[in-house]
C-alpha cells in the first residue's frame, strides 16, 4: 500500500451529544504494517449497573448513515477514564470518518450490532 492510501495520525475533540457532561476524544492513524489504530478515550462517569459503553466507526452520506460497524467496549482505564482500544489489518471501513461512542445496556451491542444512544461523536477532517 502506497504512502497516500495511508491514514494520516489524527485527533479530534468528540462533541457531547447525550446527557453526560466530559471529555471525549478519539484518534487514528495507521502503521507501517498496514495495520489500522483508533483510540477513544472518554473522562466520564461509570455508567449506570448493567449499561457500558461502546465506541463505532460510521459511514455517512451527507446526514444519512449507510454502514457502522462497532469498535468494542469500553473498559475503565483509570478514576474518571474509559477507553475503547481498536487495531485491525487496514481494510475500507478504517476509512469511514465519522466515530460515535454510545451507551449500551447489557450485551446489547455485541449481540445486535446496532449503536446505543450516542452519547459523543465527532468527524475526522483528513
Amino acid at each position: 500500500m502506497s504512502e497516500k492510501n495511508k491514514i494520516p495520525s489524527e485527533q479530534i475533540t468528540l462533541k457531547n451529544v447525550g446527557e453526560l457532561t466530559g471529555l471525549g476524544i478519539a484518534y487514528r492513524s495507521s502503521t507501517v504494517d498496514n495495520e489500522f489504530i483508533l483510540g477513544l478515550t472518554m473522562d466520564v462517569v461509570d455508567p449506570e449497573p448493567g449499561k457500558s459503553y461502546e465506541g463505532w466507526l460510521v459511514k455517512k452520506e451527507g446526514k444519512k448513515i449507510i454502514d457502522f460497524y462497532s469498535t468494542g467496549m469500553a473498559y475503565k482505564a483509570s478514576n474518571k477514564v474509559w477507553v475503547v482500544s481498536y487495531a485491525i489489518p487496514l481494510n475500507e471501513k478504517s476509512y469511514y470518518r465519522n466515530v460515535v461512542i454510545t451507551e449500551v445496556t447489557g450485551d446489547e451491542g455485541k449481540t445486535n450490532g446496532v449503536p446505543g444512544k450516542y452519547l459523543y461523536e465527532g468527524v475526522f477532517v483528513k
